[in-house]
């Protein structure tokens, strides 16, 4: 494995490769074939529909 192919080397390619998980862009998950990362694709997905959501209520009000 290299940087090149890791898309969370930095905190910004972190940001952007869960951002492109909105539109289905599973990199690390096609590329990494490990328990592991599923888990914490798993983790990261909830975590950023519940920040989104809560951006969501915080715009409405």
């Amino acid at each position: 494995m290299s940087s090149d192919s890791n898309p969370f080397t930095s905190f910004s390619e972190a940001m952007m490769a869960t951002y492109f998980w909105i539109n289905g862009d599973w990199v690390q998950r096609d590329e990494f074939d490990y328990w592991a990362v599923d888990v914490f694709t798993l983790i990261a997905s909830i975590f950023l529909v519940i920040v989104l959501q809560n951006m969501l209520i915080a715009y409405m009000r």
